[in-house]
C-alpha cells in the first residue's frame, strides 16, 4: 500500500494522453468530437475555478470564446432547405448569456428573470453549471423581496461542487453570513452548528491553499477583510448558539481556540505582512507557554 495524491498522479498521467484514450474507446468520429470537447470545457472550468478563484466572471469570456472559435453545428432540413444550426449545447448556451443579460441588467432582478437564468444549471455543462449557480447567488442578493434560504443554497452548491484546488473565499463567507444573520435557514441548532464548522473548516483550507501556492490576487486585501469578519462574526454567533446545539462548553473553548490560531490570527498577520506559518508556531508556543504556566500555579 502506498499513501499519496494518487487521483493528481492519475490527472497527469491521463491529462496529457487525452486522444490515445480516445482512440482506445474505437468511438466513431463525431462522438469522439464531443467527448473531447466536453474534456476541454471541463478542464477549462477547472482552471478557471482554482487559477482564477476571486474572478469567477472571467467564465463569460470563455464561454464567448467558445462560441466564436469553435461552434457546434449540426445540419438540419429547415423547410426544405439544408441549413447549418448551432448544436442544442451551443444554443443553450447562447440563451443562457441572453437571460443573464437581462437579469443582470436590473440593480433590483425580478425574481422571474432570475429563475430563467437559474433554469440553465441543468443539464449539466461544465462551462455553465457552476458558473450559473454563482450568478444566480449573486443575482438573489440584489433583488426585492430577499430570499436568504435560495441564496444559501445556491452559495453552497459552490462551495460544495468546487474542484479540489478552489481558493476562492467569498463564496464560503457569503454563506457563512447568511446562515448566522437567518437562522431560519436551519432551524435545528445542532445542524446549524455543523454547517458553520463545515463552513469554517473550508474557509482555512482554503486560506491555506492560497497562501501555499501564493497565488497573486488584486482582491487579497478586500477578501481577506471580508473573510476575517465573517469568521469572527461566526465564532460570536457560536458562542451563543453553542448551548442549544448541545455542544460541551470546554469542547468548544478547545474549537475555538483552534479556529483562532488556525485561521483568524494567520489572517490578521497576513493583513500586516507576517508570515502566516510562523504566526501559527507562535501561537503554539505561547499556548504550550500558557499551559506550564498555569500548570505550575496549581502545583
Amino acid at each position: 500500500m502506498r499513501w499519496g495524491p494518487k487521483w493528481k498522479e492519475k490527472q497527469r498521467l491521463f491529462g496529457s494522453r487525452t486522444d490515445l484514450v480516445l482512440k482506445a474507446l474505437g468511438l466513431e468520429e463525431e462522438a469522439e468530437l464531443t467527448i473531447a470537447r466536453r474534456i476541454q470545457d471541463t478542464q477549462q472550468r477547472t482552471r478557471i475555478l482554482t487559477t482564477q478563484a476571486e474572478d469567477q466572471w472571467s467564465y463569460r469570456v470563455a464561454l464567448k470564446d467558445a462560441l466564436l472559435e469553435r461552434p457546434r453545428t449540426t445540419i438540419q432540413k429547415v423547410h426544405h432547405e439544408i441549413r447549418q444550426t448551432l448544436a442544442a449545447d451551443d444554443k443553450h448556451r447562447k440563451e443562457y448569456l441572453v437571460a443573464l443579460g437581462q437579469a443582470a441588467r436590473d440593480a433590483t432582478p425580478a425574481l422571474d428573470a432570475i429563475e430563467r437564468v437559474e433554469n440553465f444549471a441543468e443539464p449539466y455543462d461544465p462551462l455553465l453549471t457552476d458558473f450559473v449557480h454563482f450568478e444566480v447567488a449573486h443575482l438573489l442578493g440584489r433583488t426585492e423581496p430577499s430570499d436568504p434560504a435560495r441564496e444559501y443554497h445556491h452559495w453552497m452548491y459552490c462551495v460544495g461542487y468546487a474542484p479540489q484546488g478552489d481558493h476562492s473565499a467569498r463564496p464560503v463567507a457569503a454563506a457563512l453570513n447568511l446562515l448566522r444573520l437567518h437562522p431560519e435557514i436551519e432551524a435545528d441548532p445542532a445542524s446549524r452548528w455543523d454547517q458553520l464548522s463545515f463552513l469554517l473548516d473550508v474557509m482555512r483550507t482554503r486560506w491555506a491553499g492560497r497562501w501555499q501556492a501564493v497565488l497573486p490576487s488584486k482582491y487579497e486585501a478586500a477578501d481577506m477583510q471580508h473573510s476575517l469578519e465573517a469568521v469572527t462574526a461566526t465564532l460570536t454567533a457560536m458562542d451563543h448558539l453553542r448551548e442549544a446545539a448541545e455542544i460541551d462548553r470546554d469542547t468548544w473553548k478547545v474549537q475555538r481556540r483552534i479556529w483562532e490560531d488556525s485561521l483568524v490570527a494567520p489572517t490578521r498577520a497576513r493583513q500586516g505582512n507576517t508570515d502566516p506559518q510562523n504566526q501559527m508556531l507562535e501561537n503554539v508556543r505561547q499556548e504550550v507557554q500558557r499551559r506550564k504556566s498555569a500548570a505550575g500555579e496549581t502545583k
